[in-house]
C-alpha cells in the first residue's frame, strides 16, 4: 500500500485505532493524513497522535457539512431576491453556463407583475455567474459585490476536496493564516443569510469543536475559534 512507502514515523497509533487509520488512509487518501501530519508536526515534533489527526479529519468533515447547508441557503436567498426585482418575458429559454449568462444580460428586464416569475423556472445559473449577473445590472453596491465575491471563494472551497481548515498550506504559518481567512468568510457568510438564520448557524460553528458528553473541545488545534460574527 502506498501509505506504508509515505513517512508517518513519529505518529502515535494505539492498538486500537490502527484498523481505522488503514481503512481511512485508504478512504480519504494518504496525501490528505501526510498533509495533516506534516502541519501538526510544525506545532509539536515529538507528540502527533492518530487521535489528534483523525479528530481534525472529523472536525473539517462536520464544518464541510455545515457550510454546505448554509450556502445552499444563502444562494436560495440571492435567487429570491433576485426574481422578486427581476424577470424575463418568457421561460422558453434555460439560463445555464457562460452561454446562459450572456443571453439573460440581454433579456433580463425589472420585475412588472409580482404575481409570476418566468425567471424562477428557467434560472440554472452557477453563484459566479449569478454574480455576474448583479454587477451587469447593478443590482447590489460594490461592496456588498466584494462580499459575495469572497463567498463565491468560500462555496469553491467547500466543494473542492482539499481539507477546509488547511487549504494549501503545508506549515503552521501558512495554516494559521488559511483559518484567518476561512473565518472571515464564514462570518461574511452568516451575514449574508436571512436574520433568523444568524443564531442558528453562529451556534454550529462554534459548537464543531465541543464535545457534547463533557462540553470541552476535543481538538486544540487547527480548528475555527473566536469567529467575529459582526452582525
Amino acid at each position: 500500500m502506498i501509505y506504508k512507502s509515505v513517512c508517518f514515523d513519529k505518529l502515535i497509533v494505539a492498538d486500537t485505532e490502527m484498523r481505522d487509520f488503514e481503512k481511512y488512509i485508504e478512504i480519504k487518501g494518504v496525501y490528505l493524513h501526510k498533509q495533516i501530519y506534516d502541519i501538526l508536526t510544525t506545532y509539536d515534533s515529538n507528540s502527533i497522535t492518530y487521535y489528534e489527526l483523525s479528530s481534525i479529519i472529523r472536525y473539517d468533515k462536520n464544518l464541510r457539512n455545515t457550510l454546505y447547508k448554509y450556502l445552499a441557503t444563502f444562494e436560495e436567498y440571492l435567487r429570491v431576491n433576485l426574481f422578486a426585482k427581476y424577470d424575463v418575458a418568457t421561460k422558453e429559454h434555460i439560463y445555464k453556463g457562460c452561454n446562459g449568462l450572456k443571453k439573460l444580460k440581454s433579456d433580463i428586464q425589472p420585475k412588472t407583475d409580482n404575481t409570476v416569475s418566468n425567471l424562477y423556472f428557467c434560472f440554472q445559473l452557477e453563484l459566479g455567474y449569478t454574480i455576474e449577473l448583479f454587477e451587469h445590472i447593478n443590482m447590489y453596491n460594490d461592496s456588498t459585490l466584494i462580499d459575495l465575491k469572497q463567498l463565491k471563494e468560500l462555496r469553491n472551497q467547500v466543494m473542492h476536496h482539499n481539507v477546509l481548515v488547511l487549504g494549501q498550506s503545508t506549515n503552521k504559518e501558512q495554516a494559521e493564516e488559511n483559518l484567518q481567512t476561512l473565518k472571515k468568510r464564514i462570518a461574511l457568510l452568516c451575514k449574508y443569510l436571512p436574520e433568523e438564520y444568524h443564531n442558528g448557524f453562529q451556534t454550529s460553528i462554534e459548537n464543531l469543536n465541543i464535545n457534547a458528553k463533557t462540553g470541552q473541545r476535543y481538538i486544540n488545534k487547527l480548528y475555527l475559534e473566536n469567529v467575529q460574527w459582526n452582525i
